[in-house]
C-alpha cells in the first residue's frame, strides 16, 4: 500500500484548455518600460464588491479572484457561498488566502493610498457638481418647453370656442324669427277659434253658432 504524500507534492492539478496550449510569455531581464493606462490598471487594482482598491487583498484558492478582506468575509458571512465573480463554490474563509505580493505591487504603483483617495473624492465632487448642473439646465429647458406647447394648445382651444360661440349665434338667429312667426299663427288661430266657437245646448240638443258674422250673413 503506499503511504500518502503528507505535503501533497505529487498533486496533479487541472488545466484548462488555455493553460495547456498557450505558449509562456518571455520575461523581461532589461530595462524595458512598458506604458499600462490608468483605467486598466484601475479595473485591475479594483474590488468587484466595493468597486474600490484592494486592501488586504484575499485571493480564492479555486478561481484565484481578488477581493479585499473585509469585502470577500462579509459576503461570505451573509450566507453567499460562492465567488462574487464566477460563480464557483467557496465553502469558508479557509477557501481564502492572503496575497501581499499583490498589496506590495499596488503600494509600488500608488505609494500613497490617501493621496489616492482624496484625488478620487475630488473627481466624484467634480462628476456630481457638472452632472447636477447639466440636469438642472435640462429640466429648465424641459419645462419652457411644456409651457410653450400649452400656450399653443389654450390658444387654439380658445380659438376654437370662439369660432363655435359666433357660429352658434348666427343659426340661431333665424331660429328666433321663426319661433315669432309661429307665436304669432297660434294667436291668429286663437282668435278665430274663439270666434267661431260652438256652444252646445243639452236640452235642445242643437247647435248654436255664436259667430256674429255668420248670423250678419244668414239675415
Amino acid at each position: 500500500m503506499a503511504s500518502a504524500d503528507p505535503m501533497g507534492l505529487t498533486k496533479t492539478w487541472e488545466l484548462s484548455l488555455y493553460e495547456l496550449h498557450r505558449s509562456p510569455q518571455e520575461a523581461i531581464t532589461d530595462n524595458t518600460e512598458i506604458a499600462v493606462s490608468p483605467r486598466s490598471l484601475h479595473s485591475e487594482l479594483m474590488c468587484p464588491i466595493c468597486l474600490d482598491m484592494l486592501k488586504k487583498t484575499m485571493t480564492t484558492k479555486e478561481c484565484l479572484h481578488r477581493f479585499c478582506s473585509d469585502c470577500i468575509v462579509t459576503a461570505l458571512r451573509s450566507g453567499n457561498k460562492e465567488c462574487p465573480t464566477c460563480r464557483k463554490k467557496l465553502v469558508s474563509k479557509r477557501s481564502l488566502r492572503p496575497d501581499p505580493n499583490f498589496d506590495l505591487l499596488i503600494s509600488k504603483i500608488y505609494p500613497s493610498r490617501d493621496e489616492y483617495e482624496a484625488h478620487q473624492t475630488r473627481v466624484l465632487e467634480k462628476l456630481n457638481k457638472s452632472h447636477s448642473q447639466a440636469n438642472l439646465v435640462q429640466s429648465i429647458n424641459e419645462g419652457i418647453k411644456l409651457q410653450t406647447q400649452n400656450r399653443l394648445q389654450r390658444t387654439k382651444k380658445n380659438q376654437h370656442e370662439e369660432l363655435n360661440e359666433s357660429s352658434s349665434s348666427t343659426t340661431s338667429k333665424p331660429s328666433n324669427s321663426s319661433s315669432r312667426d309661429n307665436v304669432t299663427r297660434t294667436m291668429v288661430q286663437t282668435k278665430v277659434a274663439k270666434k267661431n266657437e260652438v256652444c252646445y245646448d243639452l236640452r235642445k240638443g242643437r247647435t248654436s253658432f255664436n259667430c256674429r258674422h255668420l248670423r250678419h250673413n244668414r239675415m
